[in-house]
């Protein structure tokens, strides 16, 4: 859980209860942390569009063909090791944080993953994925979408981008896929917004003591991220459960169709805001969602 670990769950044993409005005696609190949210919203959609959307539009078409001229073969398990010191390199690779970065054949098989702990090699990506196959097909020098790998559940979201991948000489050796799990992304830009908001209260040229840090951290408020994509809702792996399912009944999808959305709601007897507001560069249906609770 988080820092605070829920503490008012420890002394309360009701179900999380979801209201318009908050709780009597915090209601203005918690309109206040609505509309901090949607300036934190804003934040956040900014990350979004700068640093991953037009981020890897730019590097992965670029670190693909980089990534194939240096390819003596199509031994792509072996090879694709390359790619790291290309990412390494390229602040748009090191800043579009994903869960990780793929080397696909031509039949649209996972050869090499550059992080061992996906259990994705030799799964076959395109099947699930049409903007692979789109890029594999040679209809696009660069492709992005949502998919799932077959046998995945219904409610499992990636967003996926691709480029395709060849030797200098023409020959087609596959894609350069990056993909970015739904947690993972609620999580991401979770840790982005919490490291804006402590460098506005940090004092810079200032030796803090240990003390004075556990009380600035205690100070800042609970700030979550979650993305939503039609009825389901996705937050960082570890988030309380009485806030993801308080924020799941808000049902962000319908509350955003006539545009973006802010308000208050409980969890626990806490009043807590909200923003919300529709992310189209990532999906017809896909949004995001801040989360406030004032300490």
């Amino acid at each position: 859980m988080d820092r605070r670990s829920f503490l008012a769950s420890l002394v309360a044993s009701s179900t999380p209860v979801l209201l318009g409005g908050s709780v009597l005696g915090c209601k203005s609190k918690a309109q206040k942390q609505a509309e901090l949210a949607v300036t934190d919203l804003d934040g956040v959609l900014d990350v979004i569009e700068k640093r991953h959307v037009q981020g890897l539009a730019r590097a992965l078409p670029q670190a693909a063909k980089d990534l194939g001229a240096k390819l003596a073969g199509v031994e792509l398990d072996k090879e694709g090791v390359a790619f790291v010191a290309i990412r390494d390199k390229v602040d748009d690779l090191r800043s579009a944080k994903r869960s990780y970065f793929a080397v696909v054949d031509q039949g649209g098989e996972v050869q090499w993953v550059d992080d061992p702990n996906w259990p994705v090699v030799h799964r076959k990506i395109a099947i699930g994925f049409p903007a692979v196959q789109e890029v594999l097909d040679g209809k696009s020098t660069f492709a992005k979408g949502i998919g799932r790998y077959g046998g995945a559940d219904e409610a499992a979201t990636t967003f996926v981008e691709a480029a395709p991948l060849a030797k200098a000489d023409g020959t087609k050796l596959g894609a350069l896929v990056a993909c970015w799990e739904a947690h993972d992304a609620a999580e991401d830009l979770r840790r982005q917004l919490l490291t804006q908001l402590l460098q506005k209260t940090a004092q810079p040229m200032k030796r803090v003591k240990a003390k004075d840090k556990l009380k600035l951290m205690l100070d800042q408020p609970d700030v979550w991220v979650g993305i939503f994509r039609g009825q389901w809702l996705y937050l960082q792996e570890d988030a309380p459960q009485p806030l993801e399912e308080a924020l799941q009944a808000l049902a962000f999808a319908d509350k955003t169709k006539a545009g973006a959305w802010s308000g208050t709601f409980d969890v626990m007897n806490k009043g807590w805001g909200g923003a919300a507001k529709r992310v189209p560069s990532l999906g017809a249906d896909v949004g995001v969602v801040v989360a406030r609770l004032d300490p």
